[in-house]
């Protein structure tokens, strides 16, 4: 045997013990993985009739309701898969199911309520259709859900799907009562689905807002951040006199009273805080010129004063619905200026330039954007294209 030969046995030892190695760290990875999994989902008690189950490190958690014979489950955000991507965790549902058996071994899980279809509300569904658990939710949200729930499923288990249609719809015994409350986002603009779910338990006076109660992480000039989520929230509550004692989402809060935000929190945020339109008004100026030779100074305030840099992305679109193209440059441009590491930063100025006529420039910043991000795929071309037909409705 020549020398060749031994050269090629030796390069296919190396690769089986590379495919070996490979397949241990995964085998390891995959076992860490769902033992940290499986060690987060902890069941904790707020009232008597009431707990939260948490399911991660990031504090996301659905709420239980004990009734008299059963229980029932607001949202299933069981695995963080980020906001859109859609895939049924079947294995995490069925821990969830196994650990709510442990804890109420005589009470099956009957309902299980979601507001909307993003998985930090619904992550897996599957497991409790084939355990005979009542989904409800609405018809727009399950169209979407079906791209992770089989043909199949759907047909054996059609009468464990039940949709809110009208204003509400009730679950209630001598123990406890839930109602899930439907609106659509042609009425409150801020929902982030065509149709969303709140859910009110009159026995507490607990809201689940989910995450249209949303919460800024920073303060901006020293005065907290009101969301539009926020203030159609309290429009809202006010249209069905609901006044609840506090507050509860699908993630985090841990750092509140047994994870309930309380009624005067959101209080003092609606009195006290500062709105997108007056950010925009305070910080942006309304004098084109200006936001051209004052950048550096514009970016200062922004900087010493911590306002998010997305005030100048929605700045933008706004510019653009009105056809105000310039305006809309110099607002992408101080955009890309304050975060140059930030993808829809650069998509944002491509497709300004896009609406100007600029295909090559608007081509250029679209690459600008791939380069920083590779899986960067909510803009482009052909999404700019789409707005860009909206758009031309509009300014008629």
């Amino acid at each position: 045997m020549n020398a060749s030969y031994f050269y090629v046995l030796l390069l296919k030892k190396k690769r089986i013990m590379k495919s070996l190695l490979c397949l241990i760290v995964s085998l390891v990875t995959s076992i860490t993985a769902l033992c940290q999994k499986e060690s987060g989902f902890q069941i904790t008690p707020v009232d008597q009739g009431l707990y939260h189950m948490y399911y991660d490190s990031s504090g996301s958690k659905s709420t239980i309701l004990e009734f008299e014979n059963f229980i029932v489950m607001l949202e299933a955000p069981v695995m963080e898969d980020g906001a859109t991507r859609l895939t049924d965790h079947v294995y995490a549902g069925e821990l969830t199911l196994q650990k709510l058996k442990e804890k109420f071994p005589n009470k099956p899980l009957k309902y299980l309520l979601h507001s909307h279809w993003h998985p930090h509300s619904i992550a897996s569904v599957r497991p409790f259709l084939r355990n005979h658990v009542t989904l409800v939710s609405t018809r727009s949200n399950f169209e979407k859900m079906k791209e992770f729930i089989n043909e199949e499923d759907i047909r054996k288990f059609q009468k464990n799907i039940t949709f809110v249609e009208g204003d509400s719809m009730v679950i209630q015994d001598k123990k406890n009562k839930v109602v899930a409350y439907r609106f659509l986002k042609t009425d409150f603009p801020s929902a982030p689905t065509e149709e969303y779910l709140y859910f009110f338990m009159p026995k507490y006076k607990a809201f689940h807002a989910g995450c249209m109660f949303f919460r800024y992480p920073q303060q901006v000039g020293g005065q907290d951040i009101i969301a539009d989520r926020v203030k159609d929230l309290n429009r809202f509550l006010d249209a069905k006199k609901i006044n609840p004692s506090s507050f509860m989402r699908c993630n985090a809060d841990k750092d509140q009273t047994l994870g309930l935000i309380g009624y005067p929190v959101f209080r003092k945020l609606l009195d006290e805080g500062i709105t997108i339109t007056e950010m925009t008004q305070k910080y942006l100026p309304t004098n084109e010129s200006d936001l051209l030779k004052k950048r550096d100074s514009i970016a200062e305030v922004f900087v010493r004063n911590n306002v998010p840099v997305s005030i100048c992305n929605s700045a933008t679109y706004s510019s653009l619905r009105k056809k105000d193209l310039q305006r809309a440059l110099y607002l992408a441009q101080l955009q890309t200026f304050l975060s140059p590491s930030n993808p829809n930063a650069w998509d944002t100025l491509g497709e300004t330039y896009y609406f100007m006529g600029n295909t090559l420039m608007a081509e250029y910043f679209e690459k600008q954007s791939r380069r920083i991000d590779a899986k960067f795929i909510s803009g482009g071309i052909n999404a700019w294209e789409k707005d860009f037909q909206q758009m031309k409705k509009q300014w008629k």
